[in-house]
């Protein structure tokens, strides 16, 4: 028989068993938060006195680097001063000394009875009364003289008056066909009223082509007042070529009628002298200006005249061998 269970039933339910009570949260800082807070503390302690103690030492560091600085930087010259182009820096050029022609342009020529060497304000020509015009007109244009504008062309043409003998006359050009063509032009002479009337006298003209003095002539006598403007001053002798035996006459006057003129050019006073020559023939001209460059030398044997004796002959030698049109542009 199965053993009956012994439990009496009651009617009231069995009792819970008690929950361990949760532990309220502190807000009272451990152990371990009060050591950290401590020793932040004392490293701040040590940052502050280490800034103060060594401050004065830092400050000497710097001053001695400044001074070493100094030392290793080179002192520029008092005269070389530096200009700023954009972000670099380049030393201004050095400045030449410059030697003082005087004369430079009057050529050496063994000169005749019926020459006579006539000297303006603003040129110098040896008058040739044979052939009624200068053998050679010579003057230096400088750059404020090429940059002027004060006064207007005159075109009264005339003998000058200095002349002695026969002059040539506006009537001798009269019906001719040529121009009376300046060799000193008027436009390098509008700096005064006196020198733009004397570049008129007739010791300062010579019979030209039209197509050339209007031309070529024209051309260069342009290029020669920039080239003056830019380097200063320039010196110019130019005149009239013969390389005919016999020499022609506009009819019924003693005014010759040159095959070619010629015209040499220097830049006495430029870091490196230059200087150019050009040969023309007396008729119109269509080619540019390069196709008329000739040598100085080769001027000199053809007209038998010694140009820019001043200058030293190593410079002299140099610059009359060549002619470079490249280094004028």
């Amino acid at each position: 028989m199965a053993r009956k269970s012994t439990t009496k039933k009651t009617g009231s339910k069995p009792k819970k068993r008690p929950q361990p009570k949760k532990r309220k949260k502190t807000t009272e800082p451990t152990d371990w938060t009060w050591r950290l807070l401590v020793i932040l503390f004392i490293v701040a302690l040590i940052a502050v006195v280490l800034y103060y103690t060594c401050r004065p030492q830092v400050k000497h560091t710097v001053e001695q680097v400044a001074h070493k600085t100094e030392q290793l930087v080179t002192p520029q010259p008092k005269e070389a001063k530096v200009e700023v182009v954009g972000a670099k820096e380049t030393p201004a050029p050095q400045k030449r000394e410059r030697v003082k022609y005087t004369n430079l342009e009057i050529p050496k020529w063994q000169t005749t009875t019926t020459q006579q060497q006539i000297k303006n304000m603003g040129y110098t020509s040896l008058y040739n009364t044979t052939i009624g015009m200068p053998n050679w007109v010579a003057y230096e244009l400088t750059r404020s003289e090429a940059a002027s504008d004060k006064v207007k062309r005159t075109n009264k043409f005339a003998p000058d008056p200095q002349v002695k003998g026969r002059s040539a006359q506006n009537s001798d050009y009269k019906g001719s066909g040529y121009d009376k063509g300046h060799m000193a032009p008027a436009a390098d002479m509008k700096w005064n009223q006196t020198v733009m009337e004397q570049s008129f006298y007739f010791t300062n003209i010579c019979p030209q082509a039209p197509g050339l003095n209007r031309g070529a002539w024209k051309d260069l006598e342009e290029e020669t007042r920039q080239w003056a403007i830019r380097d200063s001053a320039i010196v110019i002798i130019c005149g009239p070529l013969f390389t005919q035996e016999k020499i022609k006459y506009i009819p019924q006057t003693k005014v010759a009628i040159p095959d070619a003129f010629f015209k040499v050019i220097c830049a006495p006073y430029t870091p490196e002298e230059r200087a150019i020559a050009f040969i023309f023939p007396n008729s119109k001209t269509t080619k540019k200006l390069d196709n008329y460059v000739a040598t100085i030398d080769s001027v000199e044997k053809l007209t038998g005249m010694d140009f820019l004796s001043q200058l030293p002959d190593e410079i002299e030698e140099k610059i009359e061998q060549t002619s470079n049109y490249t280094l004028w542009n």
